[in-house]
């Protein structure tokens, strides 16, 4: 008689997405969280850049496309690491073309990641590979670009290339 019932689904931001038209807020499923949702000031979220797609027509709706299911499954990988913090965004400008997920990290150099986990070409690094790499250039020279300022090509199975 006193009891008041709520039910509620708890949404959490996982990344920001930039489209033509600004920025959204999405959960970790691809859903475009709620206009006049917020986070706070001091948490950073990776931005996913240029989607195929545009931004779902309904609210909590999801991001269409393989594109933003292949960042978010990237990012999943990424927020566990150490140095996730160096990564400022993800960069789908070339995923309908190549298939090819491109990391920007804080210094504006280019880390090609390739494929989402899981489905990895038949010559491509694998995700766990690709992870120790990155870690490997982390612990060695403080930054998973080493202070390159170009594009840093991770996919290949035997070899890390820089341009």
């Amino acid at each position: 008689s006193n009891t008041i019932e709520i039910e509620a689904d708890f949404l959490r931001p996982r990344a920001t997405i930039v489209d033509t038209d600004g920025p959204l807020l999405i959960d970790g499923d691809g859903r475009v969280l709620p206009s006049g949702f917020h986070v706070q000031t001091d948490s950073t979220l990776i931005t996913i850049r240029n989607p195929a797609y545009n931004r779902p027509d309904v609210g909590r709706g999801h991001w269409q496309g393989t594109d933003v299911a292949a960042a978010l499954s990237v990012l999943e990988l990424l927020e566990q690491q150490n140095w996730s913090d160096q990564i400022s965004a993800i960069d789908l400008m070339h995923y309908e073309h190549s298939g090819n997920v491109i990391l920007i990290t804080d210094t504006q150099s280019r880390i090609i990641w390739g494929s989402a986990p899981g489905e990895e070409d038949a010559l491509e690094a694998l995700a766990d590979r690709k992870i120790e790499r990155l870690t490997w250039l982390h612990e060695h020279h403080g930054r998973i670009d080493q202070h390159h300022r170009g594009e840093i090509d991770v996919t290949d199975s035997s070899v890390v290339t820089k341009r």
